[in-house]
């Protein structure tokens, strides 16, 4: 119950929440292509809003399991070409890129995107919890964005062949958590009435998070949606 308690207070549980929203309210019916769709974590959402769901995924066995399924999931050397979709989900993939490889991604991927569609990035920012996941090379902001896709015009070693535009924007929190503590972890010989403590504090936090609606807590990640800022998306 407890563990159920704090997985609730995740920021990613509000990221899947906003992304409900914008699926039910603006992009009903659309065609999207889902990149980096892991295990199918936001499909859900965009089949309540009858969208037509295209993933991709480097991981073969998990394309091989959601195709068992019956979706639409391709790895990215299989992606038939050609094909154009009216939104592009790019839900934490991006800060598993270095920023030479985040351009040749948004290179190849921007090439999916309808003259008129829309593209979303979810991404982590650099805080506590960044370097949790070993595979995250490094954090992007929606100002790295506006360099490398966008219209900041700074003298750059290399930049996107595309411009786009941000068009709306959202930021998510954690809940607080004390991680810093010996007591946090299972290190055995740590006093029981210290680990109820902590215990006690990570609920508290977890707390706050949910009745704030996910305002009081660290912040975790944003949301940023995009479209091009010219019609053929070329500069």
């Amino acid at each position: 119950m407890f563990q159920e308690f704090q997985k609730k207070a995740h920021y990613q549980n509000f990221e899947a929440r906003r992304l409900e929203k914008l699926f039910a309210n603006r992009y009903r019916g659309k065609s999207v292509l889902d990149i980096g769709c892991g295990q199918g974590r936001n499909f859900p959402a965009m089949d309540k809003a009858g969208c037509r769901v295209t993933g991709v995924d480097a991981n073969a066995e998990q394309v091989a399991g959601l195709r068992a399924q019956g979706r639409e999931v391709y790895t990215p050397e299989n992606l038939p070409t050609g094909e154009k979709y009216d939104i592009l989900l790019m839900s934490h993939i991006i800060e598993h890129m270095d920023a030479r490889e985040l351009a040749e991604f948004f290179n190849h991927y921007l090439n999916y995107l309808e003259p008129d569609g829309k593209f979303i990035v979810a991404t982590p920012v650099l805080g506590e919890r960044f370097y949790y996941d070993f595979t995250h090379i490094r954090p992007y902001y929606p100002q790295s964005l506006w360099m490398l896709i966008g219209g900041l015009d700074t003298a750059m070693e290399f930049k996107s062949g595309f411009k786009t535009r941000l068009e709306d924007i959202y930021f998510f929190r954690d809940a607080w958590k004390p991680r810093t503590s010996r007591a946090y972890y299972p290190v055995p010989d740590v006093p029981v009435w210290q680990k109820w403590l902590i215990d006690a504090g990570a609920v508290l936090g977890s707390a706050a998070h949910i009745w704030s609606g996910g305002r009081i807590g660290a912040l975790a990640s944003w949301m940023g949606i995009y479209g091009f800022a010219e019609p053929s998306g070329r500069r």
